[in-house]
């Protein structure tokens, strides 16, 4: 349940609170009349001008100071709202993005979109061997000139090295993405059940999905397979690949205003967060001013890191997140919000 503000009475919610759209109309209008007041105040007469000023400024920050809980319960609202598909329709004083896509990204460095969990990954921990269907509880024949495989997506970065499967013959063994191939190499093996070992070099990203497909030639090959819901099955090694330190910045959007003063949140597990704004043709950093443990919009455990920076801005902004972390600690980076007061 909201509580209220000394002075003026505007709502004050924690996380958990339910709160409606309307308890903002209320406290911008007790914030317009506050103001208008002051400012009225301020022209009665020369003598009343400096004390009608300042009050007008402690109006005025008490006005901004109560924005900022209310801009992030919109931050939120607006959040799960494109989470759920619905239109959000522009905001000129509220920037936000969940990674559904990879629209709002002009660059990244170190840190990859992961299509697969859409986020954003920094890898401290690499791809991992993984099996898909590996196994000899199911035999058949596969017939000449055709092709059989399996959709496997990454969940880290590195090289693929080495692909093994259960097979009885000489075929093909074709890496693709996207339907373009991005490795061939003969494998055969002659024992029943045996396994074939094929060598190769793929760099695999985390969220990618590749296709892993062996042809057969002019003779049949006997597969196994773990089940019979699979025609083929392979266990994979990789070298991994990893990294302590990324950075992604976003596409520049014009937002129409004039602000003072700028406040963001960032959702991320592991890791330590900075943020930079770009307003002028400039990088100026904003400074963190606070850590909490709290859940992102799936109920999931994260960090989030709120950032301030008081300073005038104008013109096309963009925003710089650079993450550092340990070996074995990757970073997942949930969304962001950034309003503009």
């Amino acid at each position: 349940m909201a509580t209220f503000t000394q002075n003026y009475g505007l709502h004050q919610w924690v996380p958990e609170d339910q709160f409606l759209r309307t308890d903002f109309n209320e406290d911008f209008q007790k914030i317009d009349a506050a103001i208008k007041a002051a400012e009225n105040k301020a022209t009665s007469g020369d003598e009343q001008v400096s004390t009608a000023v300042q009050a007008a400024q402690s109006t005025a920050d008490r006005a901004l100071a109560g924005l900022e809980p209310l801009s992030y319960n919109v931050y939120n609202l607006l959040l799960q709202n494109y989470y759920d598909g619905k239109s959000t329709q522009y905001k000129k004083s509220l920037l936000f993005d969940g990674f559904q896509d990879k629209s709002g990204i002009a660059s990244m460095t170190g840190i990859v979109w992961d299509a697969a969990r859409p986020s954003l990954l920094l890898d401290a921990v690499g791809q991992q061997q993984d099996s898909v269907a590996f196994g000899v509880d199911f035999t058949y024949m596969m017939q000449k000139n055709s092709q059989v495989g399996l959709d496997w997506t990454a969940t880290g970065n590195g090289i693929l090295t080495k692909v093994e499967s259960y097979i009885q013959g000489s075929g093909t063994l074709v890496i693709l993405q996207d339907k373009q191939e991005l490795y061939s190499t003969p494998i055969a093996q002659g024992q029943l059940k045996g396994i074939a070992t094929a060598t190769v070099n793929v760099t695999v990203t985390a969220g990618v999905t590749y296709r892993i497909e062996l042809r057969s030639g002019d003779t049949q090959i006997a597969v196994s397979v773990r089940n019979s819901e699979y025609n083929f099955g392979a266990r994979l090694s990789f070298t991994p690949k990893t990294l302590t330190s990324g950075s992604m910045t976003t596409t520049g959007v014009a937002p129409g205003m004039t602000a003072q003063r700028a406040v963001a949140w960032v959702r991320h597990l592991n890791g330590t967060a900075s943020l930079s704004l770009q307003t002028g043709g400039s990088w100026t950093s904003m400074s963190r001013t606070g850590t909490r443990t709290t859940v992102n919009l799936d109920g999931e455990s994260c960090t989030e890191s709120t950032f301030t920076l008081n300073r005038s801005l104008s013109g096309n902004l963009a925003l710089q997140f650079s993450f550092s972390t340990s070996l074995g600690k990757s970073v997942r980076v949930f969304d962001y919000g950034v309003v503009l007061l």
